[in-house]
């Protein structure tokens, strides 16, 4: 069980450095920050939810249940590819702080075609992902319960920023997206 934990360990590893270096290498553009308090709050909370899964995995668990392991690869690896192409698409845009832009632009293509935040769409993906991988429930009831609600604030408060910097063009974006859920 030992050996097994280990590998385990370092499988996520792997997986954890690919996430900071692919969240964390592009410069960002100059702009004005809003709500700076969402980013390290939140990185907080991310941060905690792997910490959970981490501490139950390696001090609480007696048994590892495979399948749940394995659909936790499947559902992180669906998020991982996902952040990449939310990041990718946003190209200078992206930016880890609510941001204002001189230049930034309304991004509706790639992975927004089809939501308004793949991004966070992505992050609940990896988390939930991560904690099914580990085997540890009290991993999702913090983050169902504490990183999901401040994750839907922050997206509240993005949304305020880009309706106030693109006007009737984002509610016309928002609009369309809430159109073909409808459907």
């Amino acid at each position: 069980m030992v050996r097994l934990k280990i590998i385990y360990l370092i499988i996520f590893a792997i997986i954890a450095i690919e996430r900071i270096l692919n969240t964390f290498q592009g410069k960002e553009q100059e702009g004005r920050i809003h709500h700076k308090w969402t980013a390290p709050v939140l990185m907080s909370t991310y941060s905690l939810v792997i910490l959970i899964a981490l501490f139950e995995f390696v001090v609480c668990t007696g048994t590892l249940n495979f399948l749940m392991t394995g659909f936790g690869i499947f559902v992180m690896a669906i998020g991982i590819i996902l952040r990449r192409a939310a990041i990718k698409t946003l190209g200078p845009n992206w930016s880890v702080h609510l941001k204002e832009m001189d230049r930034q632009e309304l991004i509706t293509n790639g992975p927004y075609r089809f939501f308004r935040h793949p991004y966070y769409v992505a992050v609940m993906f990896e988390l939930t992902g991560a904690a099914l991988y580990f085997n540890s429930p009290a991993a999702l009831i913090f983050l169902y319960f504490i990183h999901f609600p401040l994750l839907l604030y922050r997206t509240k408060l993005e949304e305020r920023i880009l309706e106030h910097q693109f006007g009737e063009r984002y509610r016309n974006y928002c609009r369309k997206k809430v159109e073909k859920r409808a459907l």
